[in-house]
């Protein structure tokens, strides 16, 4: 049975949607490093893109990232996602992502995102879609307090998943297949959503947790950053080349081992960096590669000796 919706919108400042004074914050996600199976939860396959809050209302779309920053203009092809939607007035959360070769390219939606001159020959070069899979309003009425369930429900029965928007599979309660499959994809991770949550915007809420398909790699050390956002620089192990920095998972301990051993291997220091010979290694995790060739959400896990 679907839970009786507000009559009117709790939204806040987002009331009247089509002239933001600020728009919504979406729901944010905890993480846990390992998939688990549970019938109080339902699971989704983490798409890899810009977070979207979507406004529709009468014909009318607006597009703000995940920090409110309004990017309509630079995505044309979706302006007609009023057409999947059967109300006249909707607020939806979801993923803008480019497919390249069957999977989600971050690099060809950030082009698209960033992209300030030639934008319909970059529509038709490299075309956008919707991915969603919640909506938090429906002709005036506030969804958020329904619990996820419901939420879908409306979702399914509201929007119209075709064209350049599709609404998100969900897989009830079988967390570990899932990311078993998603990994076998070489897809980002999963994400598990909790039956019975509310909508909480601008919440990291344990309702929603996402689990990453982690890559482990060994990398020579070239040097690191200390300051306000000390990082280890990392190299490619056969080549030397710079393939990233890394700030999650450090602590005063590994900076301060490294800034003891990197005495007797300090190549240049200019203010807060240090350059060293490529002599140490370490291993980090991550999510995949850049079409720069740098790795991507990287978390320390060691020195190797």
């Amino acid at each position: 049975m679907i839970e009786t919706a507000h009559d009117e919108t709790s939204l806040g400042g987002e009331r009247n949607h089509m002239g933001l004074s600020r728009p919504l914050s979406p729901m944010l996600l905890s993480a846990t490093k390992d998939p688990f199976d549970d019938p109080n939860y339902l699971y989704e396959w983490k798409v890899d893109g810009i977070r979207c809050v979507v406004y529709i209302n009468d014909g009318r779309i607006r597009l703000f990232s995940r920090h409110g920053l309004e990017c309509t203009q630079a995505f044309p092809e979706l302006h007609g996602l009023s057409m999947n939607l059967r109300g006249k007035r909707a607020i939806l959360d979801g993923e803008l992502c480019v497919m390249v070769d069957g999977k989600p390219s971050l690099d060809s939606v950030m082009e698209r995102y960033m992209a300030v001159k030639s934008v319909p020959s970059k529509a038709k070069a490299l075309p956008a879609s919707l991915i969603t899979w919640d909506i938090l309003e429906l002709d005036g009425k506030d969804l958020s307090p329904l619990s996820l369930i419901n939420r879908k429900e409306f979702l399914e029965g509201q929007v119209i998943s075709e064209g350049p928007l599709t609404i998100i599979d969900s897989v009830d309660g079988l967390g570990t297949k899932l990311f078993d499959a998603v990994c076998s994809m070489d897809l980002e991770g999963i994400v598990a959503k909790k039956k019975s949550s509310k909508y909480k915007p601008g919440t990291r809420s344990k309702d929603w947790i996402k689990i990453k398909n982690w890559k482990n790699a060994e990398c020579v050390i070239l040097g690191y950053k200390l300051g306000d956002k000390p990082s280890i620089l990392l190299g490619d192990c056969e080549r030397g080349a710079y393939i990233g920095a890394v700030e999650h998972g450090l602590s005063r301990y590994h900076f301060k081992a490294l800034e003891e051993v990197g005495k007797q291997i300090e190549l240049e220091r200019q203010g807060d960096s240090t350059r060293l010979e490529p002599l140490l290694r370490c291993t980090v995790r991550h999510v995949g590669w850049s079409a720069s060739g740098h790795m991507r959400d990287l978390y320390f896990e060691g020195f190797n000796v």
